[in-house]
């Protein structure tokens, strides 16, 4: 948690003093071979805690902060060979229980959330507008 207070306090002091060269408290970035324009204290730059599973059995899991740019980024570049070897990721920690199973991914596992996630498929559709609406809207506050 320290790290994600050092992270906001950062923001908070690069907004109060703009760099010197005038650009407004813009920087650059670079991910990989992506580079891009930041301004201070984009959502997008805001570390948050992501759980990664291995694959779709979620019978292995590794939770770590990122930044939603880094995890677009992360996502963007994943190949593999059968879709079931994707790995899925979650906006949220989860614990050590498993179900009968053997999978970590399971709602009663859930430990903090720290986002809100929309499938791809149900996003395209109309009953996922409030949905969208309200996520745009939380993240203005």
């Amino acid at each position: 948690m320290l790290q994600y207070e050092e992270a906001l306090l950062r923001c908070v002091e690069e907004t109060a003093a703009p760099a010197a060269t005038g650009s407004g408290g813009g920087s650059e970035k670079c991910i990989g071979q992506m580079q891009y324009k930041t301004t201070a204290c984009s959502p997008l730059d805001q570390p948050i805690e992501v759980t990664r599973f291995s694959d779709r059995r979620a019978q292995r899991k590794r939770t770590y902060k990122v930044s939603l740019r880094e995890l677009a980024y992360e996502i963007k570049n994943i190949t593999v060979s059968d879709k079931a070897m994707l790995p899925s990721f979650h906006l949220a920690i989860f614990g050590n229980h498993k179900t009968e199973r053997r999978s970590l991914r399971h709602n009663a596992n859930v430990e903090a959330i720290s986002g809100v996630e929309i499938d791809y498929e149900m996003a395209r559709s109309a009953s996922a507008m409030p949905l969208v609406s309200l996520s745009a809207r939380a993240s203005r506050l």
